[in-house]
C-alpha cells in the first residue's frame, strides 16, 4: 500500500515565515515593504508566496520579488541568482555549457546547452544580440553577460518547464511595450454597418431593427462590451501596506468559503484533484489562520482525513485491477 502523502497543515504564509524563523505578521509586513510593494491584495500576496515556495526561492534575499503586472495583478520576478538556484537545485540537472557565435570579432548570438540526467539528448536555446540588446545601462556595459543570462534562462524553460516567472529584463520589456487600443465592440461595428448601405434586419411584427449580434450567438466576452465591476474602495486604515481591509471585501463570508471548500473536496474522487483544491485554497487558509487558528487546524485535519479516504479508495481500485 502506498504511503500517505504528507500535506501542509498550515497556510503558505505560516509555512514560509516559519522557514525563515519569523512570525507571520512581521514576515508579511517585511515582504510588503521590500519586495512586494504597492496595492497588493492578500490573494495576490498568497499567490506570490506560493511561487516562491514552489521554486524554493528566498524573497528576503531578493531571489524573487514582485512588481505590478501590465494587465493587472502582480508578476513574480526572479533575479539571475534565483534562476541559477532553481536550475542547480533541479534533481535532473547535469550541467550546462555556452557557445559564442561570432562574425569576426562581433558577437552575434550565444547558445546555451543543458544536460539532464534522465535524457540522452541535450536541450539548447540560442538568443541573438540583435533581438535581445536594449539601450539600457546594463546592456551597454555588459552585453555579453546579459545575452548569456538570456540564453541560460530560455534554455532552462525548455529543459525543466519553469513557468509563471520572468527575469528582470523580460519584465522591463513587458512594461515598456505599448498597449494596443482595444478594437470597437463587434455589435457596434455591425449596427454601424446598417447606416453604411447594408440591409438592416427588421422584426416583422414590431418593425424594430434587430441588433445583428442578437442573432449570431457570439458570447459577450468576445465583443468588448462586458460590464466591468467597479474597483473596490481602498481604506487608509490597514494592518499592512497595500492590503485590503476586510470591511471592503465583497463575496461569501469565511464560514461560507469553508463550506464551499469542503464541498469541492467531497466531490473530488482523486488525490490529484484534492491536491489541486488544496493548493488553490491558500487565501482561505491564510484568512482562517488570522481569524481563528483552531478552526484552521481543524480544517486541515478534516482535509487530511478526506485525503486518506480518497487515497485508500485509489489503492483498493488498483489492487482490484
Amino acid at each position: 500500500m502506498n504511503a500517505v502523502a504528507t500535506l501542509p497543515t498550515r497556510s503558505v504564509l505560516v509555512d514560509m515565515s516559519a522557514r525563515y524563523g519569523m512570525e507571520p505578521a512581521p514576515f508579511e509586513a517585511t515582504l510588503r515593504a521590500t519586495v512586494c510593494k504597492g496595492n497588493v491584495s492578500r490573494e495576490e500576496f498568497a499567490a506570490f508566496l506560493l511561487v516562491a515556495k514552489e521554486y524554493r526561492l528566498n524573497p528576503l534575499t531578493k531571489e524573487i520579488y514582485a512588481f505590478p503586472a501590465k494587465g493587472g495583478g502582480i508578476q513574480p520576478i526572479v533575479s539571475i541568482d534565483g534562476w541559477a538556484r532553481i536550475i542547480n537545485e533541479h534533481p535532473a540537472f547535469d550541467g550546462m555549457e555556452f557557445e559564442d557565435i561570432r562574425e569576426g570579432e562581433k558577437l552575434i548570438a550565444i547558445t546555451c546547452r543543458m544536460f539532464r540526467k534522465d535524457r540522452s539528448r541535450t536541450v539548447e536555446a540560442t538568443e541573438y544580440m540583435a533581438e535581445c540588446s536594449r539601450s539600457t545601462d546594463v546592456w551597454k556595459t555588459w552585453p555579453r553577460r546579459m545575452l548569456r543570462h538570456k540564453s541560460m534562462i530560455q534554455c532552462a524553460r525548455y529543459a525543466f518547464g519553469f513557468a509563471g516567472i520572468v527575469d528582470p529584463d523580460e519584465y522591463e520589456r513587458q512594461v515598456e511595450q505599448p498597449r494596443l487600443a482595444a478594437p470597437a465592440g463587434l455589435s457596434q461595428r455591425l449596427i454601424a454597418s446598417t447606416s453604411e448601405g447594408f440591409n438592416a434586419v427588421v422584426d416583422s411584427e414590431t418593425g424594430e431593427v434587430i441588433d445583428p449580434l442578437d442573432r449570431d450567438g457570439i458570447p459577450a466576452e468576445f465583443t468588448g462590451e462586458i460590464d466591468r465591476p467597479s474597483p473596490e474602495p481602498q481604506s487608509q486604515a490597514d494592518d499592512f501596506p497595500g492590503d485590503k481591509p476586510a470591511a471592503t471585501k465583497t463575496g461569501p463570508t469565511l464560514p461560507e468559503r469553508v463550506e464551499a471548500f469542503k464541498g469541492r473536496c467531497l466531490e473530488a474522487k482523486t488525490t490529484l484533484k484534492l491536491k489541486s483544491i488544496h493548493a488553490a485554497s491558500s487565501a482561505l487558509r491564510s484568512d482562517l489562520d488570522a481569524s481563528d487558528p483552531e478552526e484552521a487546524v481543524a480544517l486541515d485535519d478534516w482535509f487530511n482525513a478526506r485525503f486518506e479516504e480518497v487515497q485508500a479508495a485509489e489503492d483498493e481500485a488498483r489492487r482490484q485491477q
